[in-house]
């Protein structure tokens, strides 16, 4: 893959746990995933913490900096 892509993953990773991607982002998304094992592993990794860090913010107890930030709206799904 290269570094480009791997940017273009990334940037598209963010913006689906920022709130969602458009239709056409979702296609391109879908292909870089078929397309490469290094954009599987790095969705994966992601997503792993992306939840992690969620999850700590809704515990009992979660840090300051927890205040604000935005739920992910699970019943939208990850493609949301």
């Amino acid at each position: 893959m290269t570094p480009a892509t791997r940017a273009e993953f990334r940037r598209l990773l963010s913006a689906l746990c920022d709130g969602g991607l458009a239709e056409a982002q979702r296609g391109r998304f879908g292909d870089l995933l078929r397309e490469h094992a290094a954009c599987r592993r790095l969705y994966v990794g992601y997503m792993s913490l992306h939840l992690s860090l969620e999850r700590l913010c809704q515990s009992a107890g979660a840090p300051a900096w927890c205040q604000g930030v935005p739920r992910w709206d699970e019943s939208a799904g990850p493609m949301g």
